[in-house]
């Protein structure tokens, strides 16, 4: 696959993606610091205040079978991430994850 090629596909996932943020949702509130795993479906993280993530597991990119892990990252309120969570252990904060 070209370079041109591989952008044109991550471009249609983004926009996949954020045509899903308009439809409705499933939405599950975490405030506290009970780690969960087994996450499947969501697609979206708001932080609802300062949020620091002691734990947070998730792909790297579309597509891909690279999995990531992130300990004490701050998430800013009102900040959007569009990831595919699949563990997640809150440090202080609160988040609301979307699920289709």
């Amino acid at each position: 696959m070209s370079a041109s090629e591989d952008i044109l596909k991550r471009q249609e996932s983004d926009i996949k993606v954020l045509a899903k943020s308009v439809e409705p949702a499933e939405v599950y509130l975490i405030t506290d610091t009970v780690a969960r795993s087994g996450l499947s479906g969501y697609y979206c993280i708001q932080a609802v205040e300062d949020t620091v993530f002691a734990l947070l597991t998730a792909p790297v990119a579309t597509g891909s079978n690279a999995i990531t892990t992130l300990h004490g990252v701050t998430m800013k309120a009102g900040h959007v991430w569009y990831i595919k969570p699949s563990a997640i252990t809150l440090t202080s904060g609160k988040i609301l994850l979307y699920k289709l």
